[in-house]
């Protein structure tokens, strides 16, 4: 039980590394971008990709 506990702070802080990255990215994106809302939808469905097992590197 104990081992399972540390292995889910583990998984956490890695998403939690992995939503900030997310977020930066969009916000470069929407910066770089004339069309933000089609960046935006891109990088969703780019973060549901990762969520569902895909590798965690947005670029």
């Amino acid at each position: 039980l104990q081992g399972d506990a540390s292995k889910r702070v583990v998984a956490c802080s890695k998403l939690e590394r992995k939503m900030e990255k997310g977020r930066w990215r969009e916000r470069e994106l929407k910066r770089n971008s004339k069309s933000s809302s089609e960046n935006t939808l891109e990088f969703l469905s780019r973060a549901n990709f990762t969520q569902e097992g895909g590798s965690g590197e947005y670029l």
